[in-house]
């Protein structure tokens, strides 16, 4: 028999991460002020559904393209022992009257009763997640939504050193990661290029890379306060050429559960916002035929004239870069 924990797949897994994410979305936007508060009911409503789908996938539940809101609860049930169906039907009945009402007709809901639909999203997911994948939804972890495999592997690390009480460890994990995916968006730490002749001192470059990567969170409109703390009980971290982290602790040695936890979510949080942005730099260079290569960037024609090999792209950019004294040596 199929359990809750064979039917969580990788790619299930990181949906649910996703329903995570408009859930808090829609519970932090129904506290706004009327009439802001109404639009907390999309999110909130499309975390239900994109759950729904999950869950009916994972069931093996006979749905159909056109299969709307309210029959996937007979869809479900019917995959379900008949003592224990989903819950909370009538009250996401209403937050689906609700929602069809505010989109497609401009009605907006009883101020009043936005918390009443978010408290009872929040019972649908509290017995219905453990219902169909054995965990609450709280387990399913956002480092799920992580794109870059390095990062995201050093981030679920981090996460099981937290789960067997190693925090030291897990706090450095989330400190490689974190450095990393600043460096791939292009944020330099000592050892990742030349240091600046005004920077062959360590700590002069430490510094200066420090301040690099407070302007990138800052640019990713991400709270450098947190990022202070954050770095405040982590070590410091740099890369080698050949790709090796570097690790310093100058700080916290003997971190608590609690200060882990935040730390971790804060690094998640981090790491998906600085991909989201490096993705949007990635569109712009693409529009522009530029590409990155290392921490060059290069257009495609040169890319083609080497023979499209971004590992002679580089050398060549750097010799072009050089001059031919440089080169001659």
């Amino acid at each position: 028999m199929t359990t809750g924990a064979d039917r969580l797949t990788a790619d299930r897994a990181r949906r649910l991460a996703l329903v995570r994410v408009l859930l808090e979305q829609g519970r932090e936007s129904v506290r706004d002020p009327a009439p802001f508060g109404a639009l907390g009911l999309l999110p909130l409503h499309d975390a239900v559904e994109i759950f729904l789908h999950v869950a009916a996938e994972a069931l093996g539940a006979r749905v159909r393209d056109r299969t709307q809101f309210l029959p996937y609860f007979e869809l479900i049930d019917a995959q379900l022992p008949t003592e224990n169906p989903l819950a909370e039907r009538s009250a996401m009945d209403r937050l689906n009257e609700a929602r069809v009402g505010l989109k497609h007709r401009g009605l907006l809901p009883d101020h009043g009763d936005l918390a009443g639909h978010s408290e009872a999203v929040d019972r649908f997911f509290a017995h219905n997640v453990p219902l169909v994948f054995g965990r609450e939804l709280t387990a399913i972890s956002l480092v799920a939504l992580v794109r870059d495999a390095d990062v995201r592997k050093e981030m679920e690390d981090a996460e099981r050193h937290l789960a067997a009480d190693e925090f030291s460890a897990a706090l450095e994990d989330a400190a490689v990661a974190v450095q990393r995916s600043l460096v791939r968006a292009g944020v330099t730490g000592p050892g990742d290029a030349p240091a600046s002749p005004w920077a062959s001192d360590p700590d002069v470059a430490r510094a200066i890379a420090e301040l690099e990567a407070l302007i990138t969170i800052q640019g990713l409109r991400i709270d450098d306060a947190a990022y202070r703390a954050f770095r405040t009980i982590t070590p410091s971290v740099a890369f080698s050429r050949a790709g090796s982290a570097q690790i310093r602790w100058t700080g916290l040695s003997h971190p608590e559960r609690d200060q882990v936890e935040v730390a971790l979510q804060f690094a998640t949080s981090l790491v998906l916002r600085v991909e989201d942005g490096l993705a949007g730099v990635e569109r712009t260079y693409k529009r522009f035929g530029v590409v990155r290569v290392g921490n060059s960037l290069v257009t495609r024609h040169l890319l083609a004239h080497v023979g499209a090999s971004p590992a002679a792209a580089e050398g060549q950019q750097q010799a072009s870069e050089q001059g031919p004294e440089e080169m001659s040596q």
